[in-house]
């Protein structure tokens, strides 16, 4: 018998078990992102994730890490980082009317033939595997963008609805661009399904996408070479979210480069 041919075995069915859907690595901190290359801007991570879903644990574990590697107090002082969104698509848990985190647009938001746990970065890599988050977003980061935010995207609560203002600033002439509002929830207390199996009710979820506020679609939202264009946003706060946990994220997308640039803000709660 030819004595590679165990050793040639033994790597197929190790590749095997690595490319299927059923993971049992426990959720736990001992993932580790790739390095750390010199980061220019901000990126944008939408995570498909589910409640139902085993193996969204170990996802959510793997996308806190690179959050925890990049989104330092230097690097976020300077507008640059990772904004994560956790959009709970359907089929993989309950709509927000019975308790859930499937919020209305998350048809629209899901693609076709999503398995989650999957992400996509800039809505230009495509759907990923949690094994190559950290490469796609490494690769992302390190790319110069076109448009910046002028100062901070500001959001403040006004008794049950929230006001989101801010400004884009463009280096260059574009037509194809359009505009994003999102609210984000973190720090909910809910039922998640564990990779063995098991559901715990005391689960905190982070990321949670709760609803775009100018459509799924965003706003036409035309740039000028060198020159600041200036938005503003009114949306209702819903009676079962907790304003203290709110956060928006925005960005700018085009056909021709994805999302050319993002950011994120804590909702201002009124004393």
């Amino acid at each position: 018998m030819n004595k590679t041919f165990p050793k040639l075995f033994a790597l197929l069915a190790g590749t095997l078990m690595l490319a299927g859907c059923e993971e049992s690595i426990p959720a736990d901190k001992r993932y580790t992102p790739i390095s750390n290359s010199k980061p220019v801007r901000s990126v944008l991570v939408e995570e498909y994730t589910g409640e139902n879903c085993i193996n969204c644990p170990n996802g959510h574990v793997a996308l806190e890490a690179i959050e925890e590697l990049y989104n330092t107090p230097e690097n976020l002082e300077q507008g640059v980082g990772v904004v994560a969104v956790g959009i709970h698509i359907p089929n993989w848990g309950r709509p927000v009317d019975k308790g859930g985190f499937i919020a209305p647009e998350a048809e629209s938001l899901t693609p076709d033939e999503v398995n989650p746990p999957q992400a996509q970065v800039n809505r230009r890599s495509g759907l990923l595997d949690r094994n190559d988050w950290a490469k796609f977003i490494k690769e992302a980061i390190a790319t110069p963008t076109r448009v910046t935010f002028v100062n901070s995207v500001l959001a403040e609560q006004r008794g049950d609805q929230m006001v989101i203002s801010g400004a884009v600033h463009s280096v260059e002439n574009f037509n194809d661009t359009r505009l994003h509002v999102w609210v984000v929830e973190d720090n909910i207390v809910s039922r998640q399904r564990q990779p063995d199996g098991s559901m715990v009710a005391d689960y905190v979820h982070m990321n949670v996408f709760r609803g775009c506020v100018n459509g799924v679609k965003g706003s036409e939202f035309t740039l000028s070479r060198n020159d600041d264009r200036r938005f503003s946003f009114t949306y209702p706060i819903a009676a079962e979210w907790k304003p203290e946990n709110l956060r928006v994220v925005v960005f700018v997308e085009s056909q021709s480069f994805g999302v050319m640039n993002v950011t994120q803000n804590n909702l201002q709660i009124n004393q």
